[in-house]
C-alpha cells in the first residue's frame, strides 16, 4: 500500500454498505459524532463520497462542527457539504467519504476487522 494512503477497516459504510434510511456515524478527527441519515442505498465500494443527498442530524465534536450545525435537519449532497466546509478548511477531504463513516444500524460485532490490531475506524500508514 502506499505511504500515506489509508485502509478501510471493518465497520466503514466501504465495508458494510447502508441501506436508505441509516443513520451514519463520523469515524475520524474531521467529522467526530457527527451523524447523518441517509436517503439513498450505500453500495459497498472502495472509495468515495455518499451517494445522494442526506439529511444533518448532528453536528458532532469536530473541526467542522460550526458548519454541520447551521445544516442541522437540512437535506444536503455530498458535493454541496465538501463545498461549505472547505469555506473555512480549503484543504479538507470530503468529511462524508464511505471509508471515513460508519453504519449505527450494523453492529461491530457483525464484521470482521480487515487486519490484526485493528479495532474501527481507519487505520493511516
Amino acid at each position: 500500500m502506499p505511504r500515506g494512503r489509508c485502509r478501510i477497516v471493518f465497520s466503514s459504510v466501504s465495508r458494510t454498505g447502508a441501506e436508505a434510511g441509516a443513520v451514519l456515524e463520523g469515524m475520524v478527527k474531521s467529522n467526530a459524532g457527527m451523524r447523518i441519515r441517509i436517503h439513498q442505498r450505500q453500495a459497498r465500494r472502495d472509495w468515495g463520497p455518499i451517494e445522494g443527498p442526506f439529511e444533518i442530524l448532528e453536528a458532532g465534536d469536530n473541526i467542522h462542527a460550526e458548519t454541520l450545525a447551521e445544516l442541522v435537519g437540512q437535506r444536503v449532497d455530498a458535493v454541496t457539504l465538501l463545498q461549505l466546509t472547505r469555506r473555512q478548511h480549503p484543504n479538507c477531504i470530503n468529511i462524508v467519504n464511505a471509508n471515513i463513516v460508519r453504519n449505527l444500524d450494523v453492529p461491530a460485532s457483525a464484521v470482521r476487522p480487515v487486519g490484526a490490531g485493528i479495532r474501527s475506524g481507519v487505520h493511516y500508514d
